[in-house]
């Protein structure tokens, strides 16, 4: 990871607590998919279903599909709005996220070892369901 410009420290909390990485096996549901459909402003958008108590808008997100035959990553989105239990996202740089006139920037390296995380946080964090979860950067990345 990089960062550019200079973070106060009492910002890196506030970033970190602002990013979030999602790890998830299942789609969401037909009706939660209708209700995207329905509030969509875009056909990039996305929804993350039940997680709006971890979830506000403005919120980044880290997005694994976590499949039998290994990770994907989807990037880095951001959270838009929230319809109930949903929060929607648009697509931001796959790489990158800004706040504040500060970067924070992933390398593939980064990735990679986000993406090694996954069965151990979908096995062992509070917030998994024991098929996906949504837990807060730091806890990715200081384990």
């Amino acid at each position: 990871m990089r960062f550019e410009n200079h973070i106060l420290p009492h910002k890196m909390g506030e970033i970190f607590s602002r990013v979030k990485v999602a790890y998830w096996k299942d789609e969401i549901s037909q009706q939660a998919q209708e209700t995207l459909e329905a509030v969509r402003q875009s056909p990039d958008e996305l929804a993350y279903e039940d997680w709006a108590e971890h979830l506000s808008v403005g919120d980044w997100v880290l997005d694994f599909q976590v499949m039998s035959q290994g990770r994907k990553s989807h990037g880095v989105w951001q959270i838009t709005k929230e319809h109930g239990n949903l929060s929607v996202a648009k697509p931001m740089a796959r790489n990158r996220i800004e706040f504040d006139g500060n970067l924070l920037e992933f390398s593939e390296a980064d990735y990679n070892a986000f993406e090694s995380a996954a069965g151990r946080l979908i096995a062992s964090h509070p917030n998994s369901d024991g098929r996906n979860v949504i837990i807060e950067f730091r806890d990715v990345i200081l384990p």
